[in-house]
């Protein structure tokens, strides 16, 4: 090659507008992050390509990954945690389904690498569940298939001192929640006393029912624990033994009063499970009763093979949609909020589904004891995903979840299924994608549809 060719070659020519002559540019060389400073704002890097693609972001159209596992493990989050607020009909389930189908068809085999676990009120995961071939408990009043929710499955892991805890802290918010307010402290002790008296040599099976007994028929243990007369502590105990009734002879009979362990079954599902408690959906009062001792006999699964190599854990995605309805009481938001501390000891992604931040209590009065649990709510969710938002709750959303000025203003007016992702700081508007083939178990609003 001559020197005249190598240079046209390494300096091609470019015309200037208005002049015969030709200007030689030096041709130049730069990888793709150097380039990508040429078209600033226009690139997104987004999360990293580890995770599952769930959409792109907008408007630079960059591929969205997401994995709260994959993203812990890198140091991006400190918890695996998420949680999805928006309008009705605005995506929530759909995105939400389309990140179980594609983490567990993609990352889980046989009940090794994803599962998910999901507190289902309106009898929307079905189609998900027959898809992935994941398991369906339905669970209604005076149905065929009665679970206990204070299930120990032997090898756990926990002490004997940590399930009296984790059991008595469950049951302390289901009676609240039943009597529309916290237990005053005699009867706080009263139940703690029934307990210990129940848990007496590390038993693995305590039911509702005995627990409902014991505090009809205090023992004389716990008579002598509570320095009392067994006659002066039954008139005593008579309150929470009239909530504790209700729970296993009215309005849960049929559903949590059994002695089934279902820890052991549950673990041996493969891709995971659907509690369908869709017949209590309109009793709300019941709903937030049920939606608690649902949460709570999943996480028994969990405590199954707490004890075992990490490796041979999967990872778990437990979804409590309608969320809101066990976060409007003191009680039941501090054991959700509990369980949620867990996630990363126990491998567990927890995803809420609410409508509005409000729904936390969030912005009660300053601090209120619902206010310092709402936002360690949020503080242990470091995923927020934000749907449209009313505006008439624009403002409360924008202090808790610290938003700008510009995504504040952008919410009221996003389309369906896009929607603010905040992780840990970090901002992004993403379009979600969905193939053809998951509308069929993604698509909530089919019978609207022509």
């Amino acid at each position: 090659m001559t020197k005249q060719a190598a240079r046209d070659h390494l300096e091609p020519a470019v015309a200037v507008p208005g002049s015969p002559r030709m200007l030689r540019v030096p041709l130049q060389r730069a990888t793709t992050a150097q380039a990508s400073s040429l078209y600033p704002w226009q690139a997104d890097g987004g999360l990293g390509p580890r995770g599952i693609c769930l959409g792109t972001t907008w408007p630079a159209r960059a591929g969205w990954y997401f994995d709260p596992f994959a993203l812990y493990a890198d140091g991006v989050l400190d918890n695996p945690n998420v949680m999805v607020f928006g309008e009705i009909g605005t995506g929530k389930s759909s995105v939400v389904k389309c990140l179980l189908a594609r983490h567990i068809g993609l990352l889980g085999h046989a009940g090794v690498g994803r599962q998910a676990f999901i507190v289902d009120p309106k009898s929307e995961y079905r189609p998900l569940a027959d898809a992935l071939g994941m398991t369906v408990v339905q669970l209604r009043p005076g149905g065929k298939v009665r679970i206990n929710p204070l299930a120990r499955t032997p090898g756990s892991g926990e002490t004997p001192e940590e399930a009296l805890s984790r059991r008595t802290r469950f049951v302390m918010a289901l009676l609240s929640s039943l009597a529309g307010h916290p237990l005053d402290r005699e009867e706080d002790a009263i139940v703690g006393w029934a307990m210990e008296a129940l848990m007496s040599g590390a038993r693995d099976h305590v039911t509702l029912v005995e627990l409902a007994h014991l505090l009809e028929q205090p023992s004389e243990a716990m008579a002598t624990r509570a320095g009392l007369p067994v006659a002066e502590l039954t008139r005593a105990a008579r309150g929470v033994w009239v909530l504790a009734d209700k729970l296993v002879r009215r309005d849960l009979a049929g559903m949590f009063d059994g002695e089934r362990d279902v820890a052991a079954e549950w673990a041996r599902s493969g891709t995971g499970v659907v509690l369908d408690i869709s017949s209590v959906f309109n009793d709300k009062p019941v709903l937030r009763l049920v939606m608690l001792s649902a949460i709570a006999a999943l996480q028994s699964t969990y405590m199954a093979d707490a004890g075992s190599f990490d490796w041979a854990v999967p990872r778990r995605f437990l979804v409590a949609d309608e969320s809101w309805s066990i976060l409007q009481n003191e009680e039941s938001t501090r054991f959700l909020q509990e369980q949620w501390k867990l996630a990363r000891k126990l491998g567990v992604a927890n995803i809420a589904v609410c409508h509005r931040v409000t729904d936390l209590g969030a912005q009660a009065d300053s601090g209120t004891a619902i206010a310092k649990i709402g936002e360690g709510l949020l503080t242990d969710a470091q995923t927020h995903i934000v749907f449209r938002t009313s505006a008439h709750v624009l403002d409360a959303t924008r202090t808790a979840l610290g938003l700008t000025d510009a995504e504040a203003e952008e919410l009221p007016r996003l389309p369906k299924a896009c929607a603010l992702w905040k992780v840990r700081g970090r901002s992004a508007f993403v379009s979600h994608i969905r193939a053809d083939y998951e509308k069929i178990f993604s698509d909530t609003d089919s019978k609207l549809t022509p």
